[in-house]
């Protein structure tokens, strides 16, 4: 039903993707095999911006979001990045790579490039449309930026009915709009592993369960997965 549904309603993928999978389970390397795929598609558009109809000088942004920067770096951005870093046909477009940012030139960005340095201009701006980010759960780099996916690690885990900044409903509506400018294309990934019920991943879970009175799903274009730990099996049931 939901398959059928993203193909009737011009979908390429599922909108928001809950993935409740315990410890050591591979829900980061899930998620470095889909913002992988992602990077590859905007790639293959030649040039994106002029297909979404954005900007020439925006950037457009995948966000790996954690509670602070080291979990950021080390977990799920970490899979994304040696994903992506150890596949050849990503290697002509690696343009920048450290331990929080990865920068992908696409095929536009390449002819820019050629184009400045024919006129004998070496531009001092890293000119890389595609940029993949670590960032924490109170950052500002989300501002304003165009994202294609944003990607929230240990989303359960962040505080949550605090009212604070660092809550996982506050942090959750404000980077979220970032994905407006891609439309359908753009996807919501959050690869948790269960704790409370309480706070926004719990609301999401619930939400991909939902069904309405006929028993189709509520809302379909999202998906749960949940799967056990290599360890102790966690669960929210």
């Amino acid at each position: 039903v939901r398959a059928q549904y993203l193909k009737d309603n011009g979908y390429k993928h599922f909108k928001e993707v809950v993935n409740i999978t315990g410890r050591r389970g591979g829900k980061g390397h899930i998620g470095g095999i889909i913002g992988a795929y992602l990077n590859w598609h905007l790639l293959m558009l030649d040039d994106p911006q002029d297909y979404y109809g954005i900007d020439k000088s925006k950037d457009l942004y995948l966000f790996c979001v954690a509670t602070n920067i080291q979990q950021a770096k080390q977990y799920q951005f970490a899979d994304l990045a040696n994903t992506i870093v150890n596949a050849p046909c990503f290697q002509p477009y690696i343009a920048d790579s450290k331990d929080h940012f990865l920068a992908l030139h696409t095929p536009a960005d390449i002819r820019r490039i050629a184009a400045f340095e024919a006129r004998g201009i070496r531009s001092s701006r890293l000119i890389a449309s595609l940029r993949n980010m670590a960032v924490t759960s109170n950052s500002k780099a989300s501002r304003g930026a165009a994202a294609f996916s944003v990607m929230f690690d240990e989303f359960a885990h962040m505080l949550a009915g605090t009212g604070g900044a660092r809550t996982s409903e506050e942090v959750y509506n404000a980077i979220t709009p970032a994905l407006d400018q891609m439309g359908k294309d753009g996807i919501i990934y959050v690869p948790t592993s269960p704790f409370t019920k309480v706070g926004k991943a719990y609301d999401l879970y619930e939400a991909c369960l939902e069904q309405t009175d006929d028993g189709t799903p509520a809302y379909p274009n999202m998906m749960t997965v949940q799967l056990p730990s290599w360890g102790p099996y966690e669960d929210w049931d």
